[in-house]
């Protein structure tokens, strides 16, 4: 059985070419080409890691010299197909419809072949010409270089000894072929010098001058193809001609010169096939390289070029293309129309891979477009079809949209099993990139779980495997996974770390997508941290990043993390006015998570105005929607929001039911944070009631989870508390100590209001304890405060305290 393995870039759909390599006699899919134990000795590898945007694969199958073991042994020292080996044109129909299955033969093709390998690939070559299927034909239509590593043209001297006592050695098929000037051998070498220059393929060709076990079994003349330049010697013998022991040998450098070809710029002025097949790998290229403009400008002249030349195939493909090139511009509906449009002529010429793919490619947009359900049904039918065709990479990938999509419906455990499956198979096939993709989708459930830990382990093995395959677009993604997952624990300053490194990446790469969401995400971290001016200029640039490239869903989150700036900063009508933007974007697009989290947000603007009965219906509405999608923190966040809302219109036990109520699902999804806060609400409310120890116990158990998860803002918070409720108990010694440690928590993260409000908590108690000069320097430095603040209102009145007379009895 035939076998195609992918050794690096085969997941990536719009890689520029794919390079094949096909081992030879007793050869072995892995060890052929390695002159050492493991894959940093491997050519196929290294030109994995040089060339990121090509596909590069080994194929493997039975090709054993003879079930002789003392003869296998010249070749490799243990075989597992001894004896198995196929004629040429029967094992040639079994890799051609491989080939076509996983999806070759859709981009430009390089074939890298080993002494029977050769024979093998001109007898593809002659099949793909011959066949009256059009995906067959695309094989020898796509190649574009061939290079013949020690394959006897003209036979072989070890292949006619070995023919000469068969009786006794019991040589297989393979070797029966290679007879010196076999007339099927002969009809091989005949077809391929007249087909070759025919079809503008390449040929480069190395013969060995060394011998092994005293037999040179491939010698000059053999060698030669009987097109192309003359074969080049090589200091090998038949073995080691296919493994080079640097990255400068000769047989490396002509295959790097080769691809890199495929650089470069569109030409205008061409007009044949292989030139429409470069300038469709330029858009390729581009695309993997976040170049998403460049890439549409390419894979539209392809499809010009294409239709000129009447091949339904590949304008199926160029169509594909575009589309991928307008989602990732964010231009859905064009990239649907496009995908719609191969999904179409794949079905005209009977392409099932092409079909396979413009489905995964259309659920990809429809998720998007948050069209979850058509999206499901797209990448449910590409995964049947790739399953039917045995395309290993193609399942993986459909489970992985459907993982993306249940992810995005709150069906995390769905989504869970869908991406298990779909790292299974890409370690199955030892698909590097696919693994990391997936481990990123697992981080995100885990993160939608609130298993931040985990979320977090994801991310730091998907980091590792994007280092090291070198994918900087990788890399970049999962930096941010990790900073956002850091920001949920609030490890701000590890955040602010990931995000700023993947912002370099992505700049470095010029993914301005990339750009924006990392400086949304350290926009929230910012935030976060109380440093709000900076969390404005963040936020400012991403919005205009997202508005430069159309990403509405961009915009609206900018906007949202602007309004929230704004009104920490108590620029209330501002924060307002980012808010209904986002609201109104969020409604356009259909994304109810977000309409939930604007109307939270102007439910604390409208808190903060003192509009309560506005708040209230801002905050019951964002609660409603985020029961209809089953968001459990945003039901829990929302009903922290009521409460406050109840307690300022002294609704005191409606305000301990949404609080209570909050601290029980904050409890569920194990949100620390979220526990902490509803405990500092329920612990406010307990005090106007004039419950002062229940007070005082919730204060104490939100002071101990502040300090548990790091959050120097809700220490500070939990302490005025607790001070307020030691006031309120007259115990003014343990108030003071309380305020103290408040003022200097807000003072070390910079919250301007926090100092306020604790200076004047000071000042009232150094005014009963008629302590006059500590009193009116706490009210001073706090009218300077709330000046700063912008509540002027509440500077004048500390102002009057800080300069009236006070009365004798006060004085004394």
């Amino acid at each position: 059985m035939a076998e195609l393995h992918p050794i690096s870039g085969a997941d990536i759909e719009m890689r520029i070419a794919d390079v094949i390599f096909v081992h030879g006699l007793g050869g072995d899919v892995f060890k052929t080409w390695r002159h050492g134990d493991d894959q940093s000795t491997s050519w196929p590898h290294w030109v994995g890691a040089e060339f990121k945007d090509v596909g590069v694969w080994s194929l493997g199958y039975a090709a054993s010299p003879s079930r002789w073991f003392g003869i296998s042994k010249i070749f490799s020292k243990v075989r597992s197909d001894e004896g198995h080996s196929m004629a040429l044109p029967t094992r040639s129909g079994q890799v051609l419809n491989l080939l076509c299955q996983r999806g070759i033969g859709f981009r430009p093709i390089i074939f890298v072949c080993h002494s029977l390998g050769g024979l093998l690939v001109k007898q593809i070559f002659r099949d793909s010409s011959d066949s009256i299927q059009p995906t067959n034909n695309k094989i020898i239509t796509a190649t574009k270089a061939v290079l013949f590593l020690a394959t006897p043209h003209a036979g072989a001297t070890l292949a006619s000894m070995l023919s000469n006592f068969s009786t006794v050695l019991g040589a297989t098929v393979s070797i029966g072929e290679l007879k010196e000037h076999d007339a099927h051998l002969g009809n091989l070498y005949n077809r391929y010098r007249n087909h070759a220059p025919k079809h503008e393929i390449e040929t480069f060709t190395y013969y060995e001058t060394r011998d092994i076990k005293g037999m040179r079994i491939v010698n000059s003349t053999s060698a030669h193809p009987g097109v192309g330049a003359d074969p080049v010697a090589t200091d090998d013998d038949h073995v080691s001609i296919a493994k080079p022991s640097d990255r400068s040998a000769a047989v490396c450098e002509t295959l790097r010169a080769f691809l890199h070809k495929f650089d470069g710029s569109p030409d205008k002025s061409v007009s044949n096939m292989t030139d429409a097949d470069l300038i469709y790998g330029h858009g390729t290229k581009a695309l993997t390289d976040c170049r998403f403009e460049q890439a549409r400008t390419h894979f539209t002249e392809a499809l010009r070029l294409y239709k000129q030349i009447g091949n339904v195939m590949v304008v199926a493909n160029a169509l594909g293309g575009l589309g991928n090139a307008e989602g990732a511009l964010n231009r859905n509906e064009q990239a649907r129309t496009h995908c719609t449009g191969a999904l179409r002529l794949h079905k005209q010429i009977g392409n099932v891979v092409g079909v396979a793919n413009a489905l995964l490619g259309l659920g990809e947009v429809e998720r998007v477009l948050n069209r979850q359900e058509q999206a499901r049904t797209h990448l449910a039918k590409a995964l049947r079809l790739y399953k039917q065709i045995g395309n290993v990479m193609g399942e993986a990938n459909a489970l992985f949209g459907l993982g993306n999509v249940e992810h995005a419906l709150d069906c995390q455990e769905q989504a869970r099993t869908h991406f298990t499956d779909a790292l299974r198979l890409h370690k199955q096939i030892g698909n590097v990139m696919g693994e990391a993709k997936v481990l990123f989708g697992l981080a995100n459930v885990e993160g939608a779980l609130n298993r931040n830990e985990q979320a977090h382990t994801h991310f730091t093995e998907a980091l590792r495997l994007h280092k090291q395959i070198g994918n900087v677009v990788g890399e970049a993604n999962a930096l941010f996974g990790l900073g956002n997952v850091d920001y949920s624990l609030q490890r701000q300053e590890q955040a602010r770390t990931h995000l700023a490194e993947a912002l370099r990446l992505h700049k470095q790469i010029g993914n301005v997508m990339g750009e924006a969401n990392a400086l949304d995400g350290l926009g929230n971290v910012e935030r976060a941290l109380d440093r709000n001016e900076l969390a404005r200029t963040h936020f400012t640039d991403a919005l205009r990043l997202h508005k430069q490239i159309g990403n509405v869903m961009g915009e609206a989150n900018a906007l949202l993390g602007l309004g929230e700036v704004e009104r920490v900063l108590n620029r209330q009508e501002q924060a307002r006015t980012h808010l209904a933007e986002a609201l109104r974007l969020y409604k356009q697009i259909g994304n109810v998570m977000g309409e939930a989290n604007v109307l939270f947000g102007l439910g604390n603007v409208d808190y903060s105005l003192q509009r309560q009965e506005q708040a209230r219906t801002h905050l019951a509405e964002a609660l409603r929607l985020h029961k209809q999608i089953g968001n459990v923190m945003g039901e829990a966040n929302a009903l922290d929001g009521l409460g406050n809302v109840e307690r300022a219109l002294d609704r005191k036990e409606q305000a301990r039911t949404h609080f209570t109520e909050a601290l029980r699902l904050h409890k569920q999804i194990g949100n620390v944070m979220g526990e902490a806060n509803a405990l500092d609400g329920l612990g406010n409310v307990e005090r106007t009631l004039d419950r002062k120890e229940q007070a005082r116990t919730h204060f104490t158990e939100a002071l101990r989870l502040h300090k548990q998860i790091g959050n120097v803002m809700g220490e500070a918070n939990a302490l005025d508390g607790l001070g307020n409720v030691e006031r309120a108990l007259d115990r003014n010694e343990q108030a003071r100590t309380h305020f103290t440690d408040a003022l200097r928590l807000h003072k070390q993260i910079g919250n301007v209001m926090g100092e306020a409000n604790a200076l004047f908590a000071l000042g009232e108690l150094a005014r009963s304890a008629l302590s006059e000069n500590a009193a009116r320097l706490h009210y001073r430095d706090a009218a300077i405060l709330f000046g700063i603040a912008g509540l002027i209102e509440w500077q004048d009145r500390t102002n009057r305290l800080a300069t009236e007379a006070w009365p004798a009895t006060e004085n004394r």
